[in-house]
């Protein structure tokens, strides 16, 4: 969805039937899932920030004066990761399945340093961004994926290769020391997440939490069935969470099979109950896929909420904090790993 990826992250009040709620969009009329017979121009810089478990009055970045929404709204975040620093030796077993964080806004020695690691084709995608920030936020993410990688494959940064699926999917090129080494990747605003396993097909999908005016038609077109279903009879102030577990588990589990949307959104079903498990329910297509796959969802920072989908059932996961420095420290210090033919 990465609606996050708009000029500013503004939350605007908007009027629709007379009545004040709230919206990524200025104007309702705008968002191409809105009704377009209603709506007026929102009333930009009075947006609310996600603190914690509250939407609040704070003032966050690119939003004025803040106030607070009339209903209060209370999010119940999904249990908590530890994302630590990776100690020395780090290794990556068979039963593991490694996430790392990144912050993708650095300071100007870093992007250097990052611009220099890149390909030719990722600087030209880099310079291809409308906005200067959405360029470096791109380069600084694919030189933290480079950074990450080449940790488990002994390699600096730049020496690491990618090859591309028919749609696109990155994935690595043969012949760099480890060719059972698979990953996924996904970023919101800010933030970026990486995630790591061995001979195993993995997603990773992240957003960040805003209340959506249009979540209830976008889980009409969007969800099963089923989804809709439950995400219909939950209380009111569950389901802007409900909406993006939902939304994250089916984006993670989608990347994992590496098809792109050629396997409709609304074909198979996800639980979605804030509280509940995640698992993955039900596939149309084959009764016993759901059964080789798990889920989990992560809460990467305050106010975003992520999930990831990894192939079988006997894994661990590990949550790591990607920092520049030590990350470096750490790869002169681990041999290069024997090919894995």
């Amino acid at each position: 969805m990465n609606t996050d990826d708009r000029e500013d992250t503004t939350i605007y009040k908007v009027v629709v039937n007379q009545e004040e709620q709230y919206s990524i969009w200025p104007d309702y009329r705008d968002n191409p899932l809105g009704r377009r017979d209603a709506g007026k121009r929102g009333t930009k810089g009075e947006g609310l920030a996600y603190i914690g478990e509250v939407w609040t009055d704070m003032r966050p970045p690119a939003c004025g004066k803040g106030w607070r929404p009339t209903n209060g709204t209370r999010l119940m975040a999904p249990p908590e990761q530890p994302w630590r620093s990776p100690p020395p030796g780090l290794t990556l077993a068979d039963d593991e399945v490694h996430v790392w964080r990144a912050s993708l806004d650095q300071p100007a020695d870093r992007l250097e340093e990052v611009w220099r690691s890149l390909s030719a084709d990722e600087r030209e995608r880099a310079d291809r961004f409308h906005l200067e920030r959405d360029g470096w936020r791109f380069a600084v993410g694919r030189g933290a994926l480079r950074s990450i990688l080449g940790l488990y494959l002994a390699l600096d940064p730049g020496q690491v290769q990618f090859c591309y699926g028919s749609r696109g999917k990155p994935d690595l090129a043969r012949g760099l020391g480890d060719d059972h080494l698979t990953f996924n990747l996904a970023h919101a605003g800010s933030i970026a997440l990486y995630a790591l396993t061995r001979s195993r097909a993995i997603g990773i999908d992240v957003e960040q939490v805003w209340p959506l005016l249009d979540a209830d038609q976008m889980a009409a077109r969007f969800f099963s069935a089923c989804e809709n279903a439950t995400y219909r009879v939950l209380p009111a102030e569950q389901k802007p969470l409900a909406f993006y577990l939902c939304w994250t588990r089916k984006e993670a589990y989608i990347k994992a099979l590496g098809e792109g949307l050629a396997q409709p959104l609304e074909s198979f079903d996800v639980s979605l109950a804030p509280g509940e498990p995640a698992r993955l329910l039900r596939v149309a297509w084959d009764p016993d896929e759901a059964s080789r796959w798990s889920l989990i969802s992560l809460t990467p920072l305050p106010g975003f909420v992520a999930a990831l989908a990894v192939q079988g059932q006997d894994w661990r996961v590990a949550c790591w904090d990607h920092e520049w420095l030590a990350v470096s420290g750490l790869r002169s210090q681990l041999p290069r790993p024997a090919s894995a033919g």
